[in-house]
This record gives C-alpha cells, structure tokens and sequence, in this order.
C-alpha cells in the first residue's frame, strides 16, 4: 500500500481497482479557548472523477492519531496499523456519521454540517483533534472522485473548516486558596527566674569585751540585749548592736593628804596625820550604743530572662479545588422513523427547553437548543447532573426525556435527544463521554 499524504488531490474509491478513505485534519489553534461553538461547516473541492456516477460519503471522527506521510489502508503510521484496514475498527474511528456528502459532478465545491459538539471538542482539547474519515455509504462502485488536499497549488480551492461560534461572558473561575491551619513554632518570650545578686545588710559586729577594776564603788557590769538578726533585704539597712564605749564612773581612791588638827597641849605643834580620803576618779564602765555597720548577703532576686515557648500560628496550607472545566452538549433531532438513533436525512430541532439539574432535581441552568438543534452547558464542575429536555407542543420523545450524566474533571458528554409528533418510546438514549461514539 502506498501513502498519498503528500499529494495535492485526495481519492475516495472502494472497488475490487483500489480502496481510498481520505483523512482530513485541520489546525484550530487561531480559534480563541473558551468559545462556544454554535456552527461548523466542511467545503471540498472536486476537481475530477475517474468516470460517470456518483457517490455518497458520511463524515466520522478519527479516534487515534495517524501520521499524513505514512498512513495507507492498512497502517495509521509506520509500524501501528489501523486495528482493523480503513480504519474501520472501533478504536480507529466513529460509528456515528457526523456529515453527509454526495459527489455528482467535478469543478464545483460540496458542502456538509458537521456536528458543533466534535468542533467544540476539538477547541477544548486540542490533543484530542486527530480529523475526520471519509467513507463512502453506497456500495462499491467503479467510479472514483479526487478533492484537492492541503498540498494543492490553488490555496483557495483546499479544504475548510468554517466554524460559528461565539465568545461567552467571563465566568468566576475557583483558584487554588490557603487555608490556615495551626502549626506550633517557638517564639522568644520573658518568664522571671531566680538569679542570686549581691545585697549589703547591716549584721551585728563584734565588740569590745568589758573588762572590771576594783574600786570601792560598784561598777558597771555588761547586760545582755537583744539585736536584730539579718534578715534578706535588696537594700543596706541599719542594724541595731551593742558597742562599748568608755565613760567615767566615780571609784574610792586613797590619796594621802596633809591635814592640821588641834591638840591640847601647853604647846600647839603641828604633826603631819595620814587620813583616807575618798576622791572620784575615772574608770571604764559599758554603755550601749548604735552603731551600723554594713556587711554582704547573699540575697535572691528576680531577673526576667528570655524563656523559649511554643506559640501556636497560622500556616497557610494549599488545597485542591476543582476546576469548572466539564461539558454537556448534544442535539435535539426530529426522529421520523422512532428508532432513537438520528439517520440521514433526520432534521435538526430547535427552540426545544432543555435544563441541567442536581442530583435533586434543582434547576441548576436552563437553554433551548439552536437551529442545529445544538445544546450546550460549559464550565461546570464534576459530579451527577440530570440533563431534562421539554417536548415541543405535539411531539413526543423517542429518547428518554432526562439522563443522570456523572462528569469527571474535564469530561465532554454528548447527549441527544430525539423527538417524533404524536410518537412515544422508551428507546436507550445515545450518550457519548469525550465525544466518542
């Protein structure tokens, strides 16, 4: 088999000659994140056909990625092969047809809608854009027509994508936030303790002993008083204590002296007579007195001294919050034959209600669906919705009328919804996660 990647036409042919299912894939990058596609249309360019008739193609997403310069009926790139040839397996393309064309003639553009959901997929995750197949839905035939590929010289005539969509108001979109939590850390703080400092006091000091003379006279002895005994000060105070001091106490002495008596005799004679005499002279004796005298203690004192401790503080701590970055979209279509599944030729239909609730069944949004028959709910967080869309007046579903979707963090749901006039069933209802089939 041979690749055509590279070349500027792309065949679509399936006879026993040769069997060609183009891939397409375009860059959407220029269209700005966040939009919301209302609208999406493929244009080829048939430049020529290999003989008469004509030949009708459906439009599939491509579910794996293929490499242009490599892919062939049998390999997406070199070494992977489609699972199975054509890319028909499940795991290389779409069952769903999402477009229709029928090529009649050669010279002129054909045109199909193509869904806005897979668009729209296509924006939100662009690693997920691996194109779309052609394959032809009529049988085989002899004929083969050629489109003009992205390697065509007339860059007018190559393949587009015009995609509708418009720019939704800003919505308030969750940030990561600190929440506080407490966590001990050691701070510095004062606490007293006991820090021994040096404090005179006044104590009792040693004193003279008294000591005794004789004297005719009593003297003074010492009597015991009491003093005050040292005490814890943080300042000198005066301390009474007992000092002798000498002061003069009159004693007995004997002093001879000269002295003139009278005697009776024919003659007066004087004759010296030694007599005892008491004179006061002085002697030591013990007084109390004050006196201060200073001596050092050892006293305890209060110092305030820095004491670690544990203070509990706030420390911001991130946490996970979801982001809004999940969508539900579908299509509300006329289902002329009631088999729940939208054929060809099955219309759009729009202006039907369609709400997204809670699990509870409240109101959480409410749209009604395009032209297309387009819905769309952006921007919403994971978890368990239930998507509910209204008959029009006379119709009646083919589908159930509410689907519980369970959306994980940035998961597409596509959700159709068919309606018939005068018609009720209970058919399963098409709901595709990530835009799959």
């Amino acid at each position: 088999m041979t690749a055509h990647g590279t070349e500027g036409a792309i065949g679509l042919r399936t006879d026993g000659y040769a069997m060609l299912y183009p891939l397409i894939k375009f860059d959407l990058s220029s269209i700005p994140p966040g939009v919301v596609v209302q609208q999406a249309t493929l244009s080829l360019y048939v430049t020529s056909r290999s003989g008469a008739g004509s030949v009708d193609a459906a439009v599939y997403q491509v579910l794996r990625p293929w490499d242009e310069s490599q892919a062939t009926w049998n390999l997406a790139s070199g070494g992977a092969p489609w699972a199975v040839a054509g890319g028909l397996g499940p795991t290389d393309a779409g069952s769903l047809a999402l477009g229709q064309i029928s090529l009649v003639t050669t010279g002129a553009w054909v045109t199909t809608p193509l869904q806005p959901w897979l668009v729209q997929q296509w924006v939100n995750q662009p690693d997920a854009n691996y194109g779309i197949l052609l394959r032809r839905t009529d049988g085989q035939t002899s004929v083969q027509y050629n489109m003009l590929s992205f390697h065509s010289t007339s860059a007018s005539l190559r393949p587009k994508l015009e995609v509708g969509y418009m720019v939704p108001p800003p919505t308030a979109t969750p940030i990561h936030t600190a929440t506080p939590t407490g966590t001990p850390i050691q701070t510095a703080t004062s606490s007293p303790t006991g820090t021994p400092t040096r404090t005179p006091t006044l104590p009792g000091t040693a004193t003279a002993m008294p000591t005794r003379t004789a004297t005719p006279a009593p003297s003074a002895t010492v009597t015991e008083t009491a003093t005050r005994s040292p005490t814890p000060t943080s300042s000198a105070t005066a301390t009474l204590t007992s000092t002798p001091t000498h002061t003069a106490t009159p004693a007995p002495t004997h002093t001879p002296t000269s002295t003139a008596t009278a005697t009776s005799s024919t003659t007066p004679t004087a004759s010296p007579t030694r007599t005892d005499t008491p004179t006061l002279t002085p002697t030591a004796s013990h007084t109390p007195t004050i006196t201060a005298t200073s001596t050092h203690t050892e006293t305890p004192t209060r110092t305030p001294t820095a004491t670690a401790t544990l203070t509990p503080t706030l420390t911001p701590t991130p946490t996970e919050t979801p982001l809004p970055d999940a969508m539900i979209a579908g299509t509300v279509w006329l289902d002329d034959n009631g088999n729940g599944v939208r054929e060809e030729g099955e219309p759009a239909l729009g202006d039907v209600a369609v709400t997204l609730e809670d699990e509870s069944g409240v109101v959480l949004r409410s749209t009604q669906s395009m032209p297309s028959g387009l819905y769309l709910f952006m921007d919403l967080f994971p978890g368990t919705y239930i998507v509910r869309a209204a008959n029009l007046a006379g119709y009646s579903s083919t589908t159930p009328d509410a689907v519980m979707v369970t959306l994980t963090p940035s998961a597409i749901v596509v959700l159709d919804f068919g309606d018939r006039p005068g018609w009720r069933a209970f058919l399963p209802v098409q709901v595709k996660t990530g835009g799959a089939p």
